[in-house]
């Protein structure tokens, strides 16, 4: 296997992955990015999210007003540049941004290929690390990108907390808070004349989890409208456990059964066919980092500002239990609360950082954390954080030295 070295590793290719590794790269750090599937985007891309959320105070007296600046400001003036329409809207109590995913896509490709200092890896897996004492002395990747990677920090971006689990420096979910995951099928060839069709869809599935046709875990699924007219979004909530490879083809099937179903018992499924679907099953919870700080679900509630708070986050608790379904606890209105910078660091792992969904963050917290928005500004921050420290290490070094 080849060797390679770099300042900075950043593990993950979604919203956090992309804004840290080109944070780094514009610090001057010599910076790679790696992604096991075959384009930059994460969640959102993979499961065909219509908006990006957590991007805004959701304040009555100042709409729209953004919570964190920076790359997430940057990104969010490309992705509108790029589109036939103003996204913003309001969607009962949150302000939310309308975005095409293919769009969402080309903007976070075009932030990391226009970036100098960052090389990024697709179709490339973390597979293995090894550990000096308390720091992570390599990491070793498969894929197109194959080879030992030394890197001085690494950021965890991977939503999953792949890196984390790896090194001993995380935390699994406990039963209580553990989310239904979710798996989407991009639909065509819906006839709905009637506009009835999602209506029809969600009765349908709920009817076969309760006479047994359907596992129960089913009963949540969704069936929503494409904007752009082109057939729309089936959308399956599941019981699953964090990396679990078999997970992945037992969605794929029940995605299959639930679209058989439709095509037999609703007239406007009868020709439906699928066009995408995601490549996995995609978690809403997982192993996130033991890290300094935890923050919690009274943080988020009662707004919490942080002396070393270094994100704004307004999401409401958006939690998918995996019996009463998935419910909302929101902010006061306009209120916000940050999200402390010791939430990116490990308490065990010297040059460890987490960005997006894997940060120090207990279940229901996570549950607000893990929206986009705040993931764009999470990676930004975590890259800032690290590469202070990787200077603070040198500056170390050259007086050890001299």
């Amino acid at each position: 296997m080849k060797s390679m070295v770099y300042d900075v590793a950043v593990i993950g290719g979604g919203p956090a992955g992309v804004t840290a590794a080109v944070t780094a790269a514009r610090l001057g750090a010599d910076t790679l990015l790696v992604e096991r599937f075959g384009d930059l985007g994460g969640a959102g891309l993979q499961g065909f999210h219509p908006y990006l959320c957590g991007l805004y105070r959701n304040a009555p007296d100042t709409p729209f007003d953004l919570l964190n600046r920076g790359l997430t400001e940057e990104f969010l003036r490309r992705l509108t540049r790029e589109s036939d329409a103003d996204g913003r809207q309001r969607v009962g109590r949150v302000e939310v941004h309308a975005m095409r995913t293919s769009i969402y896509q080309r903007v976070l490709r075009c932030l990391a290929s226009e970036q100098r200092g960052l090389r990024v890896a697709l179709l490339t897996g973390f597979t293995a690390l090894e550990m000096a004492g308390s720091r992570i002395e390599s990491l070793r990747l498969a894929g197109v990108g194959e080879g030992c990677v030394k890197a001085a920090m690494v950021i965890d971006a991977t939503g999953d907390g792949e890196v984390l689990r790896q090194c001993g420096a995380g935390c699994e979910p406990k039963s209580g808070e553990r989310q239904l995951a979710g798996y989407c099928l991009r639909v065509i060839d819906i006839d709905d004349s009637e506009r009835m069709a999602p209506i029809r869809a969600n009765y349908c599935v709920r009817r076969a989890t309760q006479d047994g046709r359907l596992p129960t875990e089913l009963r949540y699924t969704t069936f929503t409208l494409s904007r752009d007219g082109e057939g729309g979004i089936l959308k399956l909530s599941l019981r699953a456990e964090p990396a679990v490879p078999r997970d992945d083809q037992r969605a794929r099937t029940l995605g299959d059964k639930v679209l058989e179903l439709l095509r037999r018992e609703t007239e406007e499924f009868a020709n439906a066919s699928v066009v995408d679907r995601s490549p996995r099953m995609l978690h809403r919870s997982g192993t996130s980092l033991r890290g300094i700080y935890r923050i919690n679900q009274n943080d988020v509630l009662r707004g919490r500002h942080f002396e070393n708070g270094c994100v704004r986050a307004a999401w409401p608790i958006e939690f998918w239990d995996p019996v009463a379904g998935p419910a909302l606890k929101y902010l006061n209105p306009g209120a916000w609360y940050a999200i402390p910078a010791d939430c990116l660091r490990s308490e065990c792992v010297t040059n460890l950082y987490a960005a997006g969904r894997c940060i120090s963050a207990t279940g229901r917290a996570l549950a607000s954390v893990r929206v986009i928005g705040t993931c764009l500004a999470l990676g930004e921050v975590a890259a800032k954080i690290a590469i202070a420290a990787y200077r603070n290490m040198e500056k170390s070094n050259a007086c050890t030295v001299s």
